[in-house]
């Protein structure tokens, strides 16, 4: 009977004590759009419903590179990039909604297509990572 409430305390007392880890949460997003063939445009990208977020990462890509030509790809907010690659390390948490890039388009067939988010993931600040929630919109040429 002893060691059945020694147990009992010692599991209440460990559950007390262990330190609670949150899921961060994010989602990558940007506005539909249209654009004539030949017309250059900016699209902001923005990281939108963060909770508990102190990294993020991925790449930027054309789902369709007939249809929709990436110029450039710019970082915002101390976003960095290399290439198609973003990555922004925080000190603390991120705002609730950031715009983290700019990315300078070209149509260049009638079509419709969206932009591509690859290996995207968040760092919560208890330094566990998660799939970011991607809403792709159509950009339309």
């Amino acid at each position: 009977m002893k060691n059945r409430r020694n147990i009992v305390i010692f599991l209440l007392l460990l559950f007390i004590f262990i330190p609670s880890v949150k899921a961060a949460t994010g989602t990558i997003t940007y506005s539909a759009t249209s654009l004539n063939i030949g017309e250059t445009r900016d699209i902001k990208i923005n990281l939108v419903n963060v909770s508990d977020v102190q990294a993020f990462g991925g790449f930027i890509s054309s789902a369709d590179d007939k249809c929709i030509k990436i110029n450039s790809i710019t970082g915002l907010n101390g976003t960095t990039f290399y290439e198609n690659m973003f990555a922004y390390a925080g000190f603390g948490e991120v705002p609730s909604s950031i715009q983290f890039a700019n990315v300078n388009i070209t149509g260049l067939k009638e079509c419709s297509s969206k932009l591509s988010f690859n290996s995207a993931s968040i760092t919560s600040t208890s330094s566990i990572d998660f799939d970011a929630n991607i809403i792709a919109n159509t950009i339309t040429v």
